[in-house]
């Protein structure tokens, strides 16, 4: 298989899709860093310089520091998620040139264990993907609700 040419038609397609998913899941990663950013200088803001004339975010401190803690959990989890599929959908695209080669050489044993390989690589990335939109979506909405409710 060292010397063996394979038609790159056969698997362009699957290349291009990928594109596509490792693009969405680097603006994934970029916006959770950006807001992990943002949670980290709201937590920052409140530990050094603390208001003192909003008696609402004076009583319930620890309330409200455990929910910016919980977006930045939930942002740091979205990270994580997204950057995993980045691995694992690459990997993926390793299992399906293997099977366009394997199918190739006649070699359909190897090539049905590389597709179910490939479909269960295909299905953690999904799980991956959705997991991190959730938690973005969870983690900002987190922030946003202190943000907007709570600083003055």
């Amino acid at each position: 298989m060292r010397n063996y040419k394979l038609n790159e038609e056969l698997y362009k397609a699957d290349v291009e899709i990928l594109d596509r998913y490792q693009a969405f899941s680097k603006e994934l990663t970029r916006i959770s860093l950006i807001c992990i950013g943002i949670m980290g200088f709201l937590l920052k803001k409140i530990i050094f310089d603390p208001p003192t004339n909003n008696i609402c975010l004076v009583d319930n401190f620890h309330k409200l520091s455990s929910m910016l803690y919980g977006s930045l959990f939930y942002l740091i989890i979205s990270t994580a998620c997204s950057i995993f599929h980045l691995y694992f959908s690459s990997d993926s695209l390793t299992h399906i040139i293997s099977i366009c080669r394997f199918t190739e050489n006649k070699k359909y044993d190897k090539a049905e264990k590389e597709k179910s390989l490939r479909d269960f690589d295909f299905k953690f990335c999904s799980f991956l993907l959705l997991t991190s939109c959730s938690t973005l979506i969870f983690g900002v909405l987190l922030g946003a609700f202190f943000y907007f409710y709570f600083i003055p």
